[in-house]
């Protein structure tokens, strides 16, 4: 089914005759001359190759365009007469795809436009679907739901594949899969274009949907803008620099039915152009770009009555750019998004967008349009809620305005204080303020993330400490920088589903209560008065303990080994700046099975590191300023370690067996005050990646141009080294940052000859 198709053609009761157009169709798709007897052969081999492809229109497409890219009857005579290769695959998949919902099938079509293996999240794409129109609502249903069940009837069919959460993000990942991509390919037609790398594409006139990346739109920007019947504009970042300003003006002028707009720009200041006001059909606007610091909206960009969701990832200010902002709100009529997870965009009088149903952040302030009352009817808000701000508040009584318990759609909220304001709130009732304040803005019971930072109250609210009707869905915990705060609530018997606790700063914590007993991540740091002890003849760490971050507390070593022997699940240990620990046992160690990341620095105290060689599952290994670590046993030394981080080169014989060295692919090292052990480089011959950042050496190791697998090559913050030695020819990337006397006397021709650079 086209995407631009009012309702599906069936297509799957197709007789020979019909089957063998259609095939033949997509085998001599764009054959403009061919002469009559070949295409009458061609025509009899098509017949035989159409009757083994048992009449699924996905097989003629894909095993038509096959045969389209060589029109030699000889090799259409070799397909004829082997088997036709996936047939049982396709067959399986049609089947699967034939039962998806006519609604679901579109949507599933319009992933055809992104690149194979792009990753995207779940809220993100439905978003896409949304403003493509493809949801359909009825009896009151919100299209965010009907888009959920969308994309689980996808997941559930494994037309979408789930990729977990990526490193230092808790947001889920989900990819196409490569035999699903071509699925979607075929039944998505010509509506769907990508234009990638240096590909060289036919830019159809009748494309819908492109996704293309920043140096191709502004290399292909003629073509574009004769795109008459764009609905979908993706440009995404591709490394270069973003597309203009006034490239981006004109393909706004020129394309009038755009519902998705989605643009990298590369510049400090962007003005959205007039022209984006004459999309009637717009519904979802999303600015992008690494460097952007202030993006100013057009005049007349309330007229964008049809607007569902407007987006800025990033970082930037928001210039409304407009005399009555009350007038402009209340035009937003269609608005149900507003995402700026990192700055608040300053929306005004958001109490007049009746349709919100996201809003990633909102500051008080003391102006009408933004105190806290604006969200009191705003109850169907979804998803992640930061407020900031919360100075600005003046009672409880005002707090409560916020009306934060109805809001059960609610799952993560942030509730942050300015820094600047700790500084300076020193009385006794400015403390009790904000006590009252945190007390009023009561989180919905189902909320599962909470996140409190710069609050300066002695003790936690009450619907913290509450058993009933407060928050005791809770799986994840953060309180940040709260400078009073001495106790915390009794979090294993409060928040028995409680998966993550993240404790950062708080210089008057003294105890940490008992631990709910389903904890996987457990991280504390800055928090100087903090003693980590056992309780009750308990081990500190429940055995569900996945990961385990200390920084800057106290903790003795009988707590520590005593605790760690029960992780045995524990895949990250770090140990950072803790001046009371002096070793890690061997015993302790052979418990950690499942390690797989294992940090310890600024441990000055630091003696004995033993057993090292049970660590099988071992991934990365760091040990940085450590300087009282004494040799290793041999028998104790990793066995294999892919990843190291050092502060000190001659390290690396320290903590590795000579049986590892094979094992090495990744090397940095990092705040290195003196160049030694350089020699150990001759015996890392498997080392892919070799890191410098933060070192203070005069020079590097005059034997780099020995390490023949050496694939890439960083240097950052090193700022007294004045040239470099010959390089290795395996080279494939380059980067230097900060390093301003580097290249003084170097070897120009070996940096000019390495395929990527970077050189800042």
């Amino acid at each position: 089914m086209s995407l631009g198709a009012k309702s599906p053609v069936e297509i799957s009761e197709m007789d020979d005759n019909d089957f063998l157009d259609l095939f033949m169709h997509y085998a001599l798709d764009g054959v403009r001359v061919l002469d009559s007897q070949k295409l009458q052969k061609l025509h009899s081999i098509g017949r035989g190759i159409a009757n083994k492809l048992r009449r699924l229109p996905v097989a003629a497409r894909r095993v038509g365009d096959r045969l389209c890219k060589n029109l030699d009857a000889s090799s259409w005579q070799k397909i004829r007469d082997n088997e036709v290769p996936c047939t049982d695959i396709i067959q399986e998949q049609w089947r699967s795809y034939q039962k998806l919902n006519e609604q679901v099938r579109r949507c599933f079509a319009y992933c055809s436009m992104f690149p194979r293996n792009y990753r995207f999240k779940r809220n993100a794409l439905v978003k896409l679907w949304m403003a493509e129109g493809f949801i359909k609502t009825s009896n009151g249903q919100k299209m965010e739901d009907i888009g959920e069940k969308y994309f689980e009837d996808l997941k559930s069919w494994s037309f979408i594949k789930s990729e977990g959460k990526l490193a230092d993000s808790d947001d889920e990942w989900f990819t196409i899969p490569d035999m699903l991509h071509e699925l979607a390919e075929m039944v998505a037609g010509n509506d769907c274009l990508r234009v990638l790398g240096d590909e060289v594409e036919v830019f159809r006139s009748d494309v819908r949907h492109l996704f293309i990346t920043s140096s191709n739109a502004m290399k292909y920007k003629h073509d574009i803008y004769k795109m008459k019947k764009l609905r979908t504009l993706i440009i995404s970042a591709d490394g270069s620099r973003g597309i203009t300003e006034q490239v981006l003006e004109r393909m706004l002028k020129e394309l009038k039915k755009l519902r998705v707009v989605q643009t990298y720009l590369d510049q400090d200041r962007v003005i959205v152009p007039e022209s984006a006001c004459g999309l009637k059909h717009l519904r979802f606007l999303s600015i992008l770009g690494s460097h952007i610091r202030q993006v100013k909206l057009p005049t007349e960009f309330g007229k964008l009555y049809h607007l569902q969701n407007l987006e800025f990832p990033l970082s930037y200010y928001l210039d409304l750019n407009c005399s009555n902002v009350k007038r402009m709100s209340s035009q937003l009529i269609n608005l149900r998004s507003i995402s700026s997870p990192y700055v608040d965009l300053g929306i005004p009088y958001v109490e007049d967008l009746k349709q919100l149903q996201e809003l990633s952040h909102f500051k008080v302030r003391k102006e009408e349009a933004y105190r806290l009352k604006q969200l009191m009817k705003q109850n169907n808000l979804r998803g992640s809620l930061k407020i900031s701000g919360l100075e600005s508040v003046e009672s409880k009584e005002k707090a409560l305005e916020a009306n934060l318990t109805e809001k059960k759609c609610l799952t993560t909220l942030s509730l942050e204080w300015h820094a600047y304001h700790a500084s300076y709130v020193k009385a006794d009732k400015d403390l009790q303020l904000q006590v009252e304040i945190l007390d009023g803005l009561q989180p919905p019971e189902q909320l599962t993330c909470l996140n409190i930072c710069h609050y300066l109250g002695r003790t936690t609210p009450s619907w913290l400490s509450r058993e009933h009707g407060g928050v005791s869905n809770l799986q994840f915990l953060e309180l940040r920088e709260c400078y009073n705060l001495e106790t915390l609530p009794e979090i294993a018997k409060l928040f028995t589903d409680l998966r993550k606790l993240r404790l950062n700063v708080l210089p008057n914590l003294t105890r940490l209560p008992r631990l709910p007993g389903m904890l996987k991540s457990l991280e504390i740091s800055g928090c100087r008065r903090l003693e980590v002890t056992s309780m009750d003849d308990q081990r500190l760490f429940p055995a569900s303990l996945e990961c385990l971050h200390l920084t800057g507390c106290t903790v003795e070593d009988t707590v520590l080994r005593d605790s760690l022997r029960g992780c045995t699940v524990l895949g990250s240990l770090k140990l950072s700046q803790i001046d009371s620990f002096t070793e890690i046992p061997s015993e302790t160690m052979r418990s950690l099975v499942r390690l797989r990341d294992l940090y310890i620095g600024g441990c000055k105290q630091l003696v004995r590191l033993e057993g090292l060689n049970h660590l099988d599952s071992l991934e990365h290994l760091t040990i940085i300023k450590c300087p009282s670590l004494m040799d290793l046993k041999v028998a104790g030394k990793a066995h294999a370690v892919p990843r190291l981080t050092v502060d000190d080169m001659s390290l690396v014989p320290k903590l590795l067996s000579r049986g590892a060295y094979p094992s090495l692919k990744w090397l940095a090292l990092e705040h290195s005050v003196e160049l030694r052990g350089e020699w150990i480089l001759e015996h890392l011959t498997s080392l892919a990646y070799l890191g410098f950042t933060s070192c203070h050496w005069n020079s590097l190791p005059n034997n780099l141009e020995n390490l023949t697998a050496l694939k890439e090559l960083y240097f950052d913050f090193c700022g007294s080294i004045r040239s470099l030695p010959k390089l290795p020819k395996s080279l494939l990337y380059f980067r230097s940052i900060g390093c301003k006397f580097l290249f003084l006397g170097s070897n120009w021709d070996d940096i000019a000859r390495i395929p990527y650079r970077r050189i800042l």
